[in-house]
């Protein structure tokens, strides 16, 4: 349906989905993690992340999950640090170059979108130009 539209949406939905479904992948009934998967999860999460940066906060829903499972609090959270850590890393090769041609520390992006530039300028209460 959206096929010809250039919109980040459909590449989002395409790589939440994938990362949630392998993340409820990686473990097996016995308990044991297969840490490819994991890994994997935390790959795509990065890449959507480049894409739409305000998911640096989408690793708080596998916390979520993950506060419901059966696993010990530490594994717990070595899960979601590794998925974490692999999110990371598939954002780093930006982060590096926003180093060198930004010369500042940039994660992912500086903007803040056209809704936070439209209400947050000294032009914001002027009328609009004809």
């Amino acid at each position: 349906m959206v096929t010809g539209i250039a919109a980040k949406e459909v590449l989002l939905a395409a790589l939440l989905t994938a990362a949630l479904y392998v993340y409820m992948r990686c473990q097996r009934e016995n308990g044991k993690i297969r840490w490819g998967l994991l890994v994997t999860a935390g790959l795509l999460t990065g890449a959507a992340v480049l894409a739409q940066p305000g998911l640096l906060l989408f690793p708080s829903v596998f916390l979520a999950a993950e506060w419901s499972s059966k696993l010990a609090p530490g594994r717990r959270f070595v899960k979601v640090a590794v998925l974490c850590v692999a999110m990371l890393l598939a954002i780093l090769p930006w982060t590096m170059r926003n180093k060198l041609v930004l010369h500042h520390f940039v994660l992912v992006s500086t903007n803040g979108g056209s809704i936070f530039y439209r209400a947050n300028n000294p032009k914001a209460d002027l009328p609009p130009e004809k």
